[in-house]
């Protein structure tokens, strides 16, 4: 039959000149006991004061057994990871704002996808936490198909906690130190050449289709992400002016909030833009304010599957099938990156770039550009047809 080990041990100690009662709790994840406490019991002979002792020792069980060192590795994870917990307040007061509600949500699903079903971890202290455990858990990963660049975000999921509850001092050693990244190369970023941007923003188009370019050209002509296309609002245009004014980020967790990084900035538009910012004004009315890409759900913007689909609608009306644009890696979100690389070859200056951008430095653009699929000189002239008026313009 099992014998049931108790939650403590009681003994007693010299101190002081006298003897006084401690207690020795049980790590039930490590199954030995290896936490001492004073129990501030004095202690004559073996029975004495012994009751007084065992109340003592009860008290200090439940923040015994839930200090970090002692705590299952992944109830400390999950612990670590609630909105509500110290981590997320004290990001909070550093940062200045709370951390976003997609941060929020995507560890959870990472730790209970991914880390939770790892065998060995429901069981493990995080004190028992060790670089060959995890090097297992990354092979175990590997072996049931997931991607590297999903293991990566379970190690960093995992780095996190480690690293605080170092620095609280819960633990003493740093088992990821000697953990590397899973190898993950990304797939670079496809670009439009000078004569594709050229074709996308002369070819014609029906009026009924004016939405669909419109939601393509903010991220060829001025290099607003996919949030920032979704947030737009009417009073951010200046139609005298000609210019977006990027105030708002949509996002499907956190609902209208402010760009990236901060990066308020004002875009001038051209031409082409504009014919298609009108067409669309007049067709929802004139509006003064109120979402431009408004969705189906009062209040809210057209999903992301719209912009998606408007893409590869338009790019496959300039001659580039489906196929190809998932070849190329033709995304929304590398019609910034075209932005950037036909910016350059036109003549602006990185600074002014950076800029219309709102790249938080100089390295974040660096990592936009792509001059390998656009390097002809002999197309320049069509870059600077657009992007050239952009030094005129700002």
């Amino acid at each position: 039959m099992k014998t049931k080990h108790r939650p403590f041990s009681l003994y007693r100690k010299p101190l002081g000149g006298g003897r006084f009662r401690y207690a020795r709790f049980r790590d039930y994840t490590q199954k030995r006991y290896n936490t001492d406490r004073a129990l501030g019991v004095s202690a004559g002979g073996m029975k004495e004061r012994r009751a007084e002792a065992e109340k003592a020792a009860n008290d200090l069980l439940p923040s015994v057994t839930n200090r970090p060192q002692g705590m299952g590795f992944i109830k400390y994870l999950r612990d670590f990871r609630q909105p509500d917990g110290r981590y997320f307040r004290e990001k909070e007061l550093s940062r200045g704002k709370p951390l976003t509600a997609g941060y929020s949500k995507a560890s959870p699903d990472l730790i209970r996808l991914h880390i939770e079903p790892y065998p060995p971890f429901k069981t493990l202290a995080l004190s028992a936490l060790t670089p060959a455990v995890i090097r297992d858990f990354m092979a175990w990963e590997a072996e049931r198909g997931v991607s590297c660049d999903r293991i990566s975000r379970a190690l960093q999921v995992m780095r996190a906690a480690v690293r605080y509850a170092l620095d609280s001092g819960d633990i003493s050693t740093d088992p990821m130190r000697k953990v590397r990244q899973a190898y993950h190369k990304a797939k670079e970023k496809g670009v439009l050449t000078p004569q594709e941007a050229d074709r996308l923003l002369t070819c014609p188009s029906a009026e009924q289709k004016a939405r669909y370019r419109l939601a393509a050209l903010p991220g060829l002509l001025g290099g607003m992400r996919l949030g920032e296309a979704r947030g737009l609002h009417w009073e951010d245009i200046d139609m005298e002016a000609g210019t977006l004014s990027i105030r708002h980020n949509w996002q499907n967790m956190d609902g209208l909030k402010g760009p990236k990084y901060g990066s308020y900035r004002t875009v001038p538009f051209l031409p082409p833009l504009s014919q298609f910012i009108r067409a669309v004004w007049e067709k929802e009315g004139c509006p003064a304010c109120g979402l431009v890409f408004k969705g189906q759900n009062r209040g809210k913007p057209c999903g992301v599957t719209f912009f998606r689909n408007a893409l590869m609608a338009e790019l496959d009306g300039i001659g580039i099938s489906l196929e190809e644009q998932k070849r190329r890696n033709l995304t929304f979100h590398g019609l910034r990156h075209s932005f950037v690389s036909l910016a350059r070859l036109s003549g602006i200056n990185d600074f002014q770039i950076q800029g219309l951008a709102g790249h938080k430095c100089a390295s974040m653009m660096d990592r936009c550009s792509h001059p390998g699929q656009v390097v002809s000189p002999r197309e320049r002239g069509v870059t600077e047809r657009y992007f050239g008026n952009l030094l005129k313009k700002n």
